[in-house]
């Protein structure tokens, strides 16, 4: 069984030593207790020098982030020691509904009802950490005659789910990206983390786009060491702004209130990358 970072040239000892995906958890729940503020700058420094790495962790934590969040107090206590330890390696497929403030946010994934269970099909396309032998996820799914999306777990051990390798964004090579396929999947009513997916979807939204966001300004930041041509100051001052806002909204738990607000940090994140990398290939 692969641990989650052995993708990327690094050994399950040392996944646990840096403690990231502990970082927040309550203490009760196996984690080292922090802030969500100590995450976030934990992540921005792995993202400057390992990208792809930063993206499996960030993966990992939203899926814990469910299973502490969600209703199902017996699934939670099965899985949560493995994910914490990155002994098995999770993914979720609810970024989309997490960047989305509609509670009627398509779910790819439907689950029918065959009166003796419940089958999975649909397909979720190009997830981080989904390990090529052994991994779980969340996923959105809409069942018949539900009027929201619930999210389940999957796992690799269930039949008539195809992993196909997939291509990830820059600098997420290595980070195990790959298509799920489901196909006439059996689901147990045991694996249904909630039934209310866009609330909980609201709980973990703001872990999830400040990590996000976190990746990003590593990855700016890198960016800036090895372009500094690339760099007005004008630039740099506004990139730190963005930073103090994040942490600041962070800290203040702001963003649960007020997640537009987090949402127009990420979107100016992904734009001040974007117009910089979008330089350099004009040099």
């Amino acid at each position: 069984m692969n641990a989650v970072l052995n993708g990327v040239g690094r050994s399950p000892s040392s996944q646990s030593a840096d403690g990231f995906l502990r970082i927040g958890v309550p203490i009760g729940r196996g984690g080292t207790g922090g802030q969500l503020s100590d995450a976030v700058e934990a992540i921005t420094h792995l993202a400057e020098r390992a990208p792809a790495a930063a993206l499996q962790m960030w993966a990992q934590r939203v899926l814990i982030e469910c299973l502490l969040h969600g209703d199902n107090v017996g699934l939670c206590e099965y899985q949560l020691t493995s994910v914490l330890d990155g002994t098995v390696p999770g993914t979720t497929g609810l970024w989309r509904q997490t960047l989305s403030l509609r509670d009627r946010e398509a779910a790819r994934v439907t689950g029918r009802n065959t009166h003796r269970g419940w089958r999975l099909s649909g397909r979720l396309a190009a997830m981080p950490n989904v390990g090529p032998a052994w991994y779980v996820a969340a996923i959105p799914v809409a069942f018949e005659e539900s009027r929201a999306y619930a999210i389940a777990l999957l796992s690799s051990e269930q039949d008539r789910i195809r992993r196909i390798d997939a291509v990830g964004p820059p600098g997420s090579h290595g980070a195990n990206i790959a298509t799920l396929e489901l196909d006439d999947v059996h689901f147990r009513e045991d694996e249904l983390i909630a039934p209310d997916g866009p609330k909980l979807v609201g709980q973990i939204r703001t872990v999830s786009v400040a990590l996000r966001c976190g990746m990003l300004v590593g990855q700016a930041r890198t960016l800036m060491q090895q372009h500094p041509e690339l760099y007005r100051p004008s630039h740099a001052a506004h990139l730190s702004r963005l930073v103090d806002q994040l942490l600041t909204g962070v800290s203040a738990g702001s963003f649960t209130r007020s997640p537009f607000e987090l949402l127009a940090i990420h979107l100016q994140l992904v734009r001040h990358g974007a117009r910089r990398v979008g330089a350099l290939t004009r040099h």
